[in-house]
Order: structure tokens, then sequence, then C-alpha cells
């Protein structure tokens, strides 16, 4: 573990790095895990960025994401996700208080087996996702699409899954039934 702070108490900066080798977690064996975080305009308005990767011998993880909190503002700008078959990005911002958010969210897994390895877990199949959320009429409103072909893991088996929804008002109560999903594999 490394960092800094520095500048006066009502906006400072700091900077860490927190690593380790030959890390256990579970039954998952890492050969190295990086963690880095910076933020500058601490503690009232911070914005900075978070990265890390996994190193196994065979593959690695990559994420990082750029991030602001001004208010109740928030964002997180640039996520990224890569790992073995995999990869997930998009940008997001949004009023706390309010629960309004805007932004998209896209991924791509073209060989779950690899991912699977990765975390040493049985697991085969591909497919994509894509979210977007909007401010709608009357509160939050979100796009989903999701597909998927020979989803296999320990739990679940799908030969197919197509699944495209629109949604409104998310966040309201009363406006959001509880919804059963049959799964046919």
């Amino acid at each position: 573990v490394r960092g800094t702070i520095e500048g006066p108490f009502s906006a400072f900066k700091s900077s860490a790095i927190i690593e380790g080798n030959n890390v256990n977690i579970d039954a998952l064996e890492l050969h190295k895990l990086t963690l880095q975080a910076d933020a500058a305009g601490l503690p009232k308005s911070p914005e900075g960025s978070i990265s890390i990767e996994v190193d196994k011998k065979s593959a690695k993880l990559k994420g990082s994401t750029d991030f602001s909190l001004k208010g109740r503002q928030a964002a997180v700008k640039n996520l990224a996700l890569d790992g073995p078959g995999t990869m997930l990005k998009g940008d997001l911002s949004g009023d706390l208080d309010k629960k309004l958010y805007k932004g998209k969210i896209t991924g791509q897994i073209r060989d779950l087996s690899a991912l699977g390895r990765f975390l040493q877990q049985p697991m085969a199949g591909s497919g994509a996702i894509n979210l977007e959320l909007m401010q709608g009429k009357r509160g939050q409103d979100l796009k989903l699409d999701i597909k998927g072909t020979g989803i296999a893991t320990s739990f679940v088996k799908i030969r197919a899954l197509s699944l495209a929804a629109g949604l409104q008002n998310v966040f309201e109560r009363r406006h959001c039934p509880p919804v059963l999903v049959p799964l046919h594999g």
C-alpha cells in the first residue's frame, strides 16, 4: 500500500495504490492485483479516477473509470471493463436527490468460457447487453436489451435469450409491480 495526501484540508488531493502478489480470494488464485485511486477536490467535490488490474498467469482483467461528485450531481465517465472474452463500457451521470440518471452501458461477451477459466468456474456461451438510462416525463426511464446464446453456468443453462424492455418511471414504487419472467433452457 502506497499513497499520498496533499493540499489544504478543505480541498485536498489523494492518491493510493494497493498491490498484492499471489492473492487468494476463496478458491480464486491471482498472480497479481493492483488497485489505483486518484482524487482531487476532497472532501466536498471529489473527482478523479479508479483502476483495477487482476492478473492471472493466463489472462488479465482490467477495469477503470473516471468519477466526479459536485453537490448532489454524480458522474461515472469512461467506465471500462476488459477481461477474457468480455468487454463493458459506458458513461453515467445523474442527480442523486431526484434519482434521475442518464447514460449508456454496453457490453459484449464473445466467449463466456474464457471468463469462466479466469474465474475458475464452468461457463459457456456468448451475449450482449445494452442499457440506456434517461429522464422520462414522470421520472426515470430505461431501455434494456439483452441477448445470449448457449449460456451455461453451474446454476443455469439457457439455449437462447432475447430480452428487450422499455421501462418508465422505474423508481416509483406504485408503478413497479413485480415482474415474473419464465425462462426455459
